[in-house]
């Protein structure tokens, strides 16, 4: 038994029907190389055997199990983190798991750098058909971002640093949550209340350091995730309220975060909205939502906290449309989507048709294709080919990689060309040796992990 006062790191673990996958989360956490910690467990009350298998845990002293009374993941992580005794929490979900040294490796770093947090990088990863999952590498040293450190919230401010969206790859020093009063929104259901939580950090920390190794496996084939939830904009609306009124206590005058803070909840829902839209997403709870938007953005500019010259051009003219008209913003963002709409339903139906399909490049780009075919079920007959011959036999997910003169004697699969810059010499060396450009697609669409196992539209988001 770790006594309260040596806890090094309290893990918190939010549950509610999760019972296909809890025992996976939480035989992750226990057999943690760090020894020092505390794991608590807050199911909402849980029926299909959550509860029981947490229970068959508990012969650990380190394990507690606590029954949240609302059905709300702010109000059970609030509730795990009232009862943290640990220097260091984290926050795992319990859809997903953790590495054995993930906690070992971050605390050792956290108390070398005495950081408020230190975030790693993850694994976003699909169960295939046989149970073999799929994992796609997602660094923390990537455009917009950089590992290293310390960050500070003006390095947020002023851009040098890029906000990497969730809480959970993270451990966050328990002194510093308390002493600057960070919290989530105890809304009901388990969506978004994490965007509130993670901005009120970034807008508060003076050490956070970023790892540039990924520990943690964020699940994406949770039909129950939030991340599919048609009704994402109406939380992550309900999550920007929440986030402005609180801000708007904390910031006593300080212009600089309250710039901060307006600017995440602008880019937050315009970003919302247009996946809505990409995934066709329409109904009457759109426009009352953007209404009610347009009503935040008017009590922004009026308390100063947004300064609309502040925002990029492109961000500026959007919300000078929606204040102008919800109906006119609403016809700007569909007819930037019309064009897109026509790419992707003639790419899709292309590879659907299809009778096989050859990935073209074994890179991550690669990976990144072969993901998205496999998430979306496009096609049982998958092969990958690479022209560089140290890669040839080599295991690649469910396959290996050939040869492109093995792959060239099937007369009918369709080949998808995934090796970014090197695509049009590609093309040209697959028609030269006697494929028809009928049977040639090049892949230009989102290669980011999240998008690439989203829905099957979220890969056309940035075109």
């Amino acid at each position: 038994m770790v006594m309260s006062e040596n806890v090094k790191v309290s893990v918190i673990l939010p549950s509610y029907n999760v019972g296909q996958y809890i025992d996976e989360c939480l035989q992750s956490v226990v057999n943690q190389t760090l020894l020092d910690i505390e794991i608590i467990c807050v199911d909402a009350d849980s029926v299909d055997g959550t509860k029981e298998i947490i229970g068959s845990h508990l012969s650990d002293s380190r394990v507690k199990l606590v029954t949240s009374q609302k059905k709300s993941y702010g109000y059970q992580v609030n509730l795990g983190m009232s009862l943290a005794h640990g220097e260091y929490v984290s926050v795992v979900e319990t859809d997903d798991f953790i590495a054995a040294d993930m906690l070992e490796k971050l605390y050792s770093i956290a108390k070398k750098e005495d950081a408020d947090i230190v975030k790693c990088g993850y694994y976003a990863f699909i169960t295939g058909l046989d149970g073999k999952y799929l994992t796609n590498e997602v660094s923390l040293d990537r455009e917009g971002i950089k590992s290293g450190g310390p960050f500070s919230f003006i390095d947020y401010c002023n851009k040098s640093q890029g906000t990497d969206p969730f809480i959970w790859n993270a451990l966050y020093k328990r002194s510093f949550l308390l002493d600057n009063a960070i919290f989530l929104n105890e809304s009901p259901g388990a969506a978004f209340q994490d965007c509130g939580f993670r901005y009120q950090v970034y807008a508060c920390v003076d050490r956070a350091i970023y790892v540039d190794k990924a520990y943690y496996y964020y699940r994406r084939d949770n039909a129950s995730s939030s991340m599919f939830n048609p009704k994402g904009l109406v939380f992550n609306y309900n999550e920007c309220s929440f986030l402005a009124d609180k801000m708007q206590l904390a910031i006593n005058g300080d212009n600089l975060k309250a710039h901060f803070i307006a600017e995440t909840i602008i880019a937050t829902m315009l970003t919302s909205y247009r996946f809505c839209l990409l995934n066709h997403i329409k109904d009457e709870m759109l426009a009352e939502t953007m209404n009610k938007f347009r009503g935040l953005i008017k009590q922004m500019l009026d308390s100063k906290a947004l300064i609309l010259d502040d925002l990029s051009e492109n961000m500026k003219n959007e919300v000078l449309l929606l204040l102008d008209s919800y109906e006119k913003y609403a016809s700007f963002v569909e007819d930037k989507f019309s064009n897109l709409d026509k790419n992707a339903t003639d790419f899709i139906a292309t590879i659907k048709k299809a009778n096989g399909i050859v990935v073209f490049g074994a890179g991550k780009i690669g990976k990144s294709v072969y993901t998205w075919l496999v998430k979306n079920k496009i096609c049982s007959d998958l092969s990958v080919c690479d022209n560089s011959p140290e890669l040839w036999g080599n295991e690649f997910f469910y396959t290996i990689v050939r040869s492109p003169e093995e792959v060239m004697v099937c007369d009918s699969k369709v080949f998808v060309l995934a090796a970014g810059k090197h695509n049009c010499e590609i093309k040209k060396q697959l028609v030269d040796s006697g494929i028809g450009e009928d049977r040639i697609v090049e892949y230009l669409y989102a290669t980011h992990p999240l998008l690439c196992t989203g829905t099957m539209m979220d890969i056309f988001y940035s075109c």
